[in-house]
């Protein structure tokens, strides 16, 4: 692969990178070219990071799914169901809904600050 394959647009962003990357190594000396090659894999870090952020309206609408799915089926099961009954369902599916959110995001911050933490 080279510079002018990597512009056509047939390439990931992934090997456009890999590309510029080489072509600083090539051209500069070892030490800027190591610099270079540092910094790449930051933003490759940086890249997973987003990645992985940007699941989180996934998995979080994916337990709000859930959360739905088993209050409906409540419903379904107990058609006759006492409205306190069925808030105390409601607030318990509710509860079990913040606790997964609160999963996710302790997941997420978790990896921000280790990739963010110096010496990572």
């Amino acid at each position: 692969m080279n510079l002018q394959e990597a512009f056509k647009g047939d390439l990931s962003s992934a090997q456009v990178m890999d590309a510029l990357v080489q072509l600083g190594w090539a051209r500069d000396s070892p030490g800027k070219g190591a610099a270079l090659f540092s910094g790449y894999t930051v933003i490759k870090l940086l890249a997973t990071g987003y990645n992985n952020l940007t699941q989180r309206d996934h998995l979080v609408e994916k337990a709000k799914l859930v959360a739905i799915i088993k209050i409906a089926g409540y419903v379904k099961d107990h058609p006759d169901a006492k409205k306190e009954d069925l808030a105390a369902e409601i607030q318990k599916q509710m509860t079990e809904f913040e606790l997964a959110v609160n999963a996710i995001d302790k997941k997420h911050t978790d990896f921000l600050r280790a990739v963010l933490t110096p010496g990572f």
